[in-house]
């Protein structure tokens, strides 16, 4: 059931940020993050270890798209104008995602080369999907290309960080036990 929750929570998140960003209620995804983000400490094991993992991806989110901001690789639709610093929203979808790794993204533990290919497409995906709703724009043709180079980067080092779920971990221990 938590996984559930947790594939809801990230998917409602990312449609809360893109949306209230492209119709000018920036304000929306963080909320709605926010109340992803708190159930999902509410069901956590380790709640401090958990917390700053979250911090830590929020932070790290910040400089990596701030970088492309500033390197004129995209730009955000931003109504309150902070220059290259990646907006609010954009920010929040970093610990959004993250809150996966001890839930949805358990399967990553200890599979940095499968992180760095789910990193490389993936990312680069969801960025694209914004651009194409609008949240984003791209300067040229080779930003899907930075943007994949940032996430094969940023999704192996999320995952070995990552304080895993202890349950989730004994439940995948034992399947490829009686795997094995």
């Amino acid at each position: 059931m938590k996984i559930v929750v947790n594939i809801l929570g990230l998917k409602l998140g990312w449609w809360a940020c893109v949306l209230g960003a492209i119709y000018g209620f920036w304000w929306i995804g963080p909320i709605v993050v926010g109340i992803h983000l708190a159930a999902h400490l509410a069901l956590t094991a380790d709640l401090r270890r958990e917390t700053v993992f979250l911090v830590y991806a929020a932070v790290l989110g910040l400089i990596l798209d701030s970088t492309l901001s500033w390197f004129s690789i995209l730009s955000y639709r931003e109504p309150l104008g902070v220059g290259w610093l990646s907006p609010i929203w954009m920010v929040v979808l970093w610990p959004n995602f993250a809150s996966g790794f001890t839930r949805s993204l358990a399967f990553l533990k200890g599979r940095l080369g499968v992180a760095l290919l789910f990193g490389a497409i993936g990312g680069p995906l969801a960025y694209w999907g914004g651009a194409k709703l609008g949240a984003i724009t791209f300067a040229d043709s080779m930003g899907l290309l930075w943007v994949s180079l940032v996430w094969a980067v940023a999704m192996p080092l999320l995952s070995a960080i990552a304080p895993f779920d202890e349950g989730q971990n004994a439940a995948n221990d034992q399947t490829e036990q009686a795997a094995a």
